[in-house]
Formats: structure tokens, C-alpha cells, sequence
């Protein structure tokens, strides 16, 4: 089974609609469904991602020394590790939300309806769904490094079993 993730230069190949669905999943949630036997190699579905961002993403740190000598000063190790987290992701969730403000509205509203399981941790909606849906994308090497890592969003793609993964074939034209 093959997945290919489109980039904006590249055409969108054709995929058989009679392939696969999307409907509600018995566990919850929806997700995407065979509606016939797929052989080995075929592509499943292709489409341009909704968000790619790199697998570190590097949030703002300016301003960060002071909240950590703060932090530093004011608290035990543990409490330091617990508050430098959460400065980490109220840093990378308002860098999302800046990706998130420049995408349509439509697909604004499609990345809104994927889940997030990380309600609870301290991440905020935006960085929790790509948490919880995003899957490893890699691009071509820069001079920088052999290769760069980045974790995509799909509207379809996203919505795949992310256990299914040992199954399928990602491929990335970047």
C-alpha cells in the first residue's frame, strides 16, 4: 500500500475512489477503511498535506533566559523541569498558531476535525493534534544535514491507523 504526500509543485495523482472510505470508527473517532482488497504497491490515496513542520520544531526562544533564571530561582528541579516544559509547549503551540492563521478556512475547519488526545498535558489544540495525527515525513537531504525530519498533517492521510504504518509506504515529494 502506498501514500503519497503531494508538495505544492507537484500534481496530485489519480487515485480509485473505490478504494478507500472514511466512516466512524468502533473505538471512536473516524477513520480510513478498505473497501476491497489493496495489493501490495498500490496507492491508497494522494494528497497535499494541511501542515509540515520540522520534527524539533524550534519555538521562539527569545525571552527565555529570563523565564529560566526565574524559574531557576524560584523553584526545585523538578518544578523547573515541570514549568521549562510548559513554556516549551505555550511556545510551540502560539508558533502553530501562527501557521495555523495563514491556512484556509477550509482547511482550517479540516484540521480542527482531526482528534486530540492531548487535552490534558498542558499542549494546546493546535500542537495536540499535531501530536496525536501528524506522521514522520522525510525530505531530501540540505547541506546542512543527510536528512531533515519533518512531521506532516493530511486531511486523509492523518486519519489512517498510525499502527498501519509497518504497512504502508509514505512518500513525500517535497
Amino acid at each position: 500500500m502506498h501514500v503519497f504526500i503531494s508538495s505544492i509543485s507537484d500534481p496530485v495523482p489519480k487515485v480509485d475512489p473505490g478504494t478507500i472510505v472514511i466512516k466512524e470508527s468502533q473505538t471512536g473517532g473516524l477513520g480510513v477503511f478498505a473497501l476491497r482488497n489493496i495489493k501490495r504497491g498500490e496507492l491508497l490515496l494522494a494528497e497535499r498535506p494541511l501542515v509540515v513542520c520540522p520534527m524539533g520544531f524550534a519555538a521562539d526562544t527569545r525571552g527565555w533566559w529570563a523565564k529560566i533564571l526565574t524559574l531557576i530561582l524560584n523553584g526545585s528541579q523538578a518544578e523547573l523541569s515541570e514549568r521549562f516544559k510548559r513554556i516549551q509547549a505555550y511556545e510551540r503551540e502560539m508558533e502553530m498558531q501562527k501557521m495555523f492563521s495563514k491556512m484556509t478556512p477550509e482547511n482550517q475547519r479540516a484540521y480542527l476535525s482531526l482528534a486530540n488526545s492531548h487535552k490534558e498535558d498542558g499542549t494546546g489544540p493546535v500542537s495536540g493534534i499535531l501530536r496525536t495525527n501528524g506522521f514522520e515525513i522525510g525530505l531530501p537531504a540540505s547541506e546542512k544535514s543527510d536528512m531533515t525530519r519533518y512531521i506532516a498533517i493530511g486531511k486523509v492521510a492523518s486519519r489512517l491507523n498510525h499502527r498501519c504504518e509497518l504497512c504502508l509506504c509514505m512518500d513525500f515529494r517535497g
